[in-house]
């Protein structure tokens, strides 16, 4: 047996220490010397080398950190960080290279006051995650104090659990009842001090339990110095026990039984008894346990139904606190989900989260967040393992709590209400509502506001009643202005409620009628419901009344009769709450489809008969005629009689073949055009920037900080022929909301955005249209003296619960034959710094065969592709292509005789010759233009290369080029291609005929560096991006070409003035590669690079590649250098034949620089160097290589080192 451990102060005797510990002053272990973050990926940036648990001789932990970052793979070791630090090392190891996750260091002095001297185990732990080392020990039966000497470095929020102590096998612990540290003061010692009757084998435990919702700079630092075993005084501890135990447990049962007038001597003269033992104190405790129930009468059972929650279905998946977070948490669920006989106050609140859960459900069944550990407790309140609690989490001020009718009689009671708050916030709540609640306004509430974490703890309200009284029990609390991290994320166990004292009161016959008295006070309602349930609640109560009258003593005749009378008051509710939503049905959805379908003739026909249907409704709902079910029936059913009418009047019209018709067919659309529940499910994004997603339900939105250019589509398919309207509601801005309002005030041109829909398209709303002097409900950022609307919400409340604004945006399309339609919105080159897109629900309605609007939006095509072709016509570069000019004349032509042309087929004719002209012209621009720019590039690299004193090439091919001019007209559009294609053979051609390249060899390579385009990136563009000619696999974030002078970009051994960079995130760089032609040879490709520690860069030429791992190192001065600035050199051998090959540079988990590719030629011999050159790889007896000793599973085209020799793989 385990006696409860307590802290006794001053119980010290014998060291026994080195009896049982291991390194125990951490004096065994060689101290960090590099920094420890807590997560893997912060490796990447601040120098770190470390992360995680570091290992501690003698010591055991849950997980010990491999000290890598693999993106690949999740890391038990994330969220902590741990390791021996030397005592003084901030002073010592200088530029504060020991850090402890993040800028936290180990004392100056150990607990013994020296400074510099001996080592100490640092620890902190985040967001949840448990830190602990162990060693195993069996202590024989007796007392022991654990001395812990610790101090710490920062972060003074207090730890979900202290773990620092004794941990029996099978789970009983002594840990010290401390859970927050003061920082940077003095080294305390904190002690447990405990008993075991018996040897006990288990564990001398170090750390703590993180609180889930604080990160570093609230978790305590801490370090540890020499832990000790000390044996104690077991009778001064035991003593401590029983008083505790006196204190805890029988004190309150003593002062209960006063309450009730029981005998309470017998436990007193215990209580008082300095020398009571711990069997007569258990003893006393359970005498006065029985004596005080013999005065108490539970009445749970009597007035509460489902008080122990065994009726109702536990929930199967989690419940989110927002009903935005269903789909991105893959749950249905969320709000106050229905219990049986409880009534939640808020059902469809925000905000709010609970439900029925079965115990030990773990992830399976999550309240209010998925993985953050918000589950059910593992038991039940008594440790049963099989059953049902309440969940319950509310935040940012939001009520939330169930409740029942009862009505009490005179007394005085007890309500117990088991609690269990899961890994949840420790923040004060508001209010507490657990209790009960007089109609009267008298509240009877528990008083806690904060609830410990883990652990099941009772709530427990006494009151008493002066008459009898009419009101709720209730279970919930309101929320502080917290999120729900910080809320307590309750489980609820078995309510119960007792009468206090002895009662002749038979708690059947009062439960009755206390039923009868609120089914009478539910018959004064006012609201509609199903009347049939009157007459039923009326006979429910008489047959009630006469139990009464009679005092009858049947106690199941009683509860039947009580069962049946509530039952009925719930169907009452229910319908109550069914016509209400008839009511809101009728004046709402089905409302608004009469008016809507009113208007047009294709659906007079139905609107009249949902006209004709709501007076019926109407009349049944005045009459309380409906049941809930049939409630349920016709709005369940009313989209789908909308669905067969607008199908029916769609297909009516499009066989008439005519125009005049207005059918607004969205709602047999299978497309998502409404972004009900956030979905976007069905659209496409396409774009080189912007971020598309739903965080409000029927709101969508593209924003980003880069320069914004996106489309965002879904198509629409099997749509006959016709004419369509496609509306919106939805706006924009270009840029900040500070620069776009600006720019709108002013009247300065602003870049638009569009709804288009086929062809057409309309430019959207701008959001300075909504400004507004004062602040509302609508307008909630300032800018300058305005204010404006700005996020989702603002968005959802102005496109469907305003009229203050007119934010429609329409586009009439037209399809000339059946097929599918795209629709969606649109932006080009929107400025940085926060534009943003924002549009609602998209309606599409078939106008039929208009020849009028078809032939105003042809027309308007027309002009639109005129007017490109006009422009396009006296382009520079187009009206060198005569060709191309001759095309767009006659297409213009075409076009105008199409606009006064009254034929549909010569228009449409026209427009398909003059999208012909305008995409010839644009292609003959943009060739003439890469010519251009491509003949500017080559003439500076060549007099780059040729002021080279060493660069001497006698080949003419690449000047007859350059000397082309391509403004003199005599060329086709095929032939500049054809020039263009023939620039890097022809600078491959002159770099190739410099005198000696000849001579080349293994052993005398010639420098052939220049056949790769700005191989050192020093020749910038006049737009300074250099990159003309190298292909990157994306310009994100921090890509591009930067300057080596500037800190970031600084690089031990780099060429030049610039580099190339590339960063967009934890672990991601892009791809930069380029395509050569080389000649027949082999050849060596050199690059200089850096990046993070431990992080892989690949070079490839071809299908060849070589990889380095970056690693810190030494400059030539001797000085350690990081990895970051670090220039390593990277080569690859490889040979052509005689082809164009790719060359570059690529990662899958890396940020890195690179700078100054250098390319030698080593002639056509295969080199001396090389033992051997093959198509396939040879079976190897001792591993395969790669040049920097790394051993390779697959062999690609590349050298190797295989069983000792060098081999190319060809």
């Amino acid at each position: 047996m385990l006696l409860a451990g307590t802290s006794v102060q001053g119980a010290v005797g014998d060291d026994i220490t080195g009896k049982y510990l291991k390194n125990a002053d951490f004096s065994q272990d060689t101290p960090v010397e590099g920094r420890i973050c807590t997560y893997d990926y912060d490796m990447e940036k601040g120098g770190y080398t470390l992360y995680g648990q570091q290992a501690v001789t003698g010591w055991t932990a849950p997980t010990l950190s491999d000290n890598t970052n693999n993106p690949d793979r999740k890391d038990d070791c994330n969220a902590r960080a741990a390791g021996v630090f030397a005592i003084g090392a901030y002073n010592e190891q200088g530029n504060h290279k020991a850090e402890l996750g993040g800028a936290y260091y180990a004392p100056d002095s150990n607990s013994s006051g020296q400074e510099g001297t001996g080592n100490a185990l640092g620890m902190v732990a985040v967001w949840g995650s448990r830190q602990q080392y162990t060693q195993s020990v069996t202590l024989p039966a007796g007392a022991y104090t654990i001395q812990i000497p610790v101090w710490n470095a920062g972060g003074t929020g207090e730890v979900a659990a202290n773990l620092c102590g004794f941990i029996a096998e099978g789970g009983k612990a002594f840990v010290v009842n401390r859970t927050s540290w003061e920082a940077n003061s003095e080294w305390m010692t904190d002690e447990v001090t405990f008993v075991l009757d018996e040897p006990t084998t288990g564990v001398i435990s170090l750390g703590y339990t993180a609180d889930l919702n604080k990160g570093s700079g609230s978790m305590p630092h801490l370090f540890f110095d020499y832990i000790k075993i000390i044996e104690a005084d077991a009778a001064a501890i035991i003593k401590a026990q029983i008083d505790a135990v006196k204190e805890e447990q029988l004190l309150p049962l003593i002062e209960t039984g006063k309450e009730l007038g029981v005998d309470v001597s017998a436990s007193q003269a215990v209580y008082d008894n300095p020398n009571a033992t711990m069997e007569q104190v258990q003893q006393a405790i359970e005498d006065q346990k029985a004596a005080n129930a013999s005065k108490m009468t539970d009445f749970t059972d009597f007035f509460i139904s489902n008080a122990h929650f065994t009726n109702g279905t536990p929930l199967d998946n989690g419940v989110c606190t927002y009903a935005k977070d269903k789909n991105a948490n893959s749950t249905p669920y969320s709000g106050m989900q229905p219990i049986p006989d409880w009534t939640p106050n808020a059902p469809d609140a925000d905000g709010i989260a609970s439900g029925l859960f079965a115990v030990g459900s773990g992830e399976t069944a999550w309240l209010g967040a998925k993985g953050k550990g918000f589950v059910p407790p593992a038991t039940k309140a008594n440790g049963d393992t099989q059953g049902n609690v309440l969940g319950l989490v509310s935040c940012w001020g939001a009520t939330a709590y169930y409740s029942q009718q009862v009505t009490l009689p005179a007394g005085s009671y007890t309500i117990t209400i088991p609690t269990y708050n899961s890994v949840g916030g420790t923040t004060a709540i508001a209010k507490n509502l657990c209790g009960f609640i007089g109609d009267n306004g008298e509240e009877y509430l528990a008083e806690t506001t904060v609830f410990p974490i883990n652990k099941w703890t009772k709530e427990i309200i006494k009151f008493t009643l002066e008459e009898e009284t009419s009101g709720i029990i209730s279970i919930g609390y309101t929320a502080s202005n917290n999120g729900s991290g910080s809320m307590p994320h309750l489980f609820i166990d078995e309510f119960t409620l007792t009468f206090n004292g002895v009662t002749d009161i038979n708690p059947s016959l009062v439960a009755l009628r206390g039923a009868i008295i609120n089914a009478k006070n539910t018959l004064q309602s006012e609201d509609p419901y199903e009347r049939a349930l009157q007459t039923e609640l009326e006979k429910a109560i008489n047959d009630g009344q006469q139990l009464v009258n009679a005092q009858s003593a049947d106690v199941e005749s009683n509860i039947a009769a009580t069962t049946s009378i509530n039952n009925i008051v719930r169907s009452i509710r229910t319908s109550i709450d069914k016509y209400a939503k008839l009511h809101a049905f009728i004046e709402g959805e089905m409302t608004d489809a009469i008016n809507r379908y009113s208007g047009t003739h294709d659906m007079q026909d139905f609107a009249g008969q949902l006209a004709s249907d709501k007076s019926e409704y109407l009349a049944n709902y005045e009459s309380g005629a409906y049941t809930a079910q049939q409630i349920d029936d016709i709005i369940t059913a009313f989209n789908g009689r909308v669905k067969e009418a607008v199908k029916n009047a769609f297909d009516a019209a499009v066989a008439a073949g005519d125009g005049g018709h207005d059918v607004d067919i969205t709602p047999i659309i299978a497309q998502n055009l409404s972004f009900s529940d956030m979905s976007i499910e069905g659209w496409q994004f396409e774009g080189t920037s912007g971020k598309f997603a739903s965080q409000q339900s029927g709101v969508v939105e593209v924003w980003g900080t880069q320069p914004l250019s996106f489309t965002a589509y879904t198509v629409i398919d099997n749509l006959p022929a016709g004419v369509y309207r496609i509306s919106a509601p939805g706006f924009y801005r270009n840029g900040s909301i500070t620069a776009n309002y600006e720019a709108y005030a002013n009247e300065e041109p602003i870049k638009p955005a569009y709804l288009f829909a086929g062809g057409n398209r309309v430019k959207l709303h701008n959001q300075a249209e909504m400004a507004a002097v004062e602040p509302d409900d609508l307008h909630n950022t300032t800018v300058g003296d305005v204010y404006l609307p700005n996020g989702q919400a603002m968005a959802q409340a102005l496109f469907y619960y305003s009229n203050d604004y007119d934010l429609d945006n329409t586009v009439l399309t037209v399809l000339h034959e059946d097929g599918s339609l795209t629709i969606g919105t649109t932006a080009d080159n929107l400025d940085d710094g926060g534009s943003w897109v924002c549009w609602g629900a998209l309606t599409i309605t078939y106008l039929g065969h208009d020849a009028d609007i078809a032939s105003q939006l042809v027309n308007e095509e027309l002009a639109s592709l005129i007017e490109k072709a006009s422009v396009l016509g006296v382009n520079d570069y187009v009206t060198l292509i005569d060709e191309a000019c001759n095309k767009l004349d006659k297409a213009v032509e075409a076009g105008e005789d199409a606009i006064e042309s009254t034929a549909m087929a010569d228009k449409l004719a026209a427009v398909e010759v003059l999208k012909s002209s305008v995409e010839y012209a644009g292609r003959c621009e943009s060739v003439l233009n890469k010519w251009i720019e491509i003949c500017t590039l080559y003439q500076n690299i060549k007099a780059w290369a040729d002021e080279d004193g060493d660069f001497l090439s006698n080949d003419k091919t690449l000047q007859a080029l350059l000397d082309r001019d391509p403004e003199d007209g005599a060329y086709s559009i095929e032939e500049a291609e054809q020039i263009i294609a023939s620039f890097p053979k022809a600078w491959s051609n002159y770099v190739f005929a410099q005198d000696g390249i000849a001579a080349a060899t293994e052993n005398n390579p010639f420098d052939v560096s220049y056949v790769i385009v700005n191989n050192s990136f020093e020749n910038l563009d006049e737009d300074g991006i250099g990159l003309s000619v190298w292909n990157v696999e994306s310009m994100n974030n921090d890509t591009g070409i930067r300057s080596n002078e500037t800190n970031s970009y600084m690089m031990e051994g780099s060429d030049g003035h610039y580099l190339f960079n590339t960063w967009d995130g934890p672990n991601r760089g892009y791809a930069i590669e380029q395509d050569v032609f080389l000649p027949e040879g082999y050849y060596t490709l050199k690059c200089t690079v850096a990046g993070d520690a431990d992080k892989t860069i690949r070079m490839h030429a071809g299908e060849a590649i070589s990889e380095l791992t970056f690693a810190d190192g030494t400059d030539e001065e001797g000085n350690s250098v990081t990895s970051k600035t670090l220039g390593q050199e990277i080569m690859l051998v490889f040979d052509s034949k005689g082809e164009t090959i790719n060359l570059g540079l690529s990662t899958t988990n890396a940020w890195y620089k690179a700078d100054n590719f250098r390319l030698f030629y080593m002639g056509t011999a295969v080199p001396t160097g090389i033992d051997e050159v093959t198509a396939t790889a040879p079976i190897a007896r001792s591993g395969i290589y790669d040049l920097s000793g790394r051993r390779v599973g697959k062999v690609q085209k590349g050298l190797y080192i295989i069983d000792g020799k060098k081999v190319i793989v060809k």
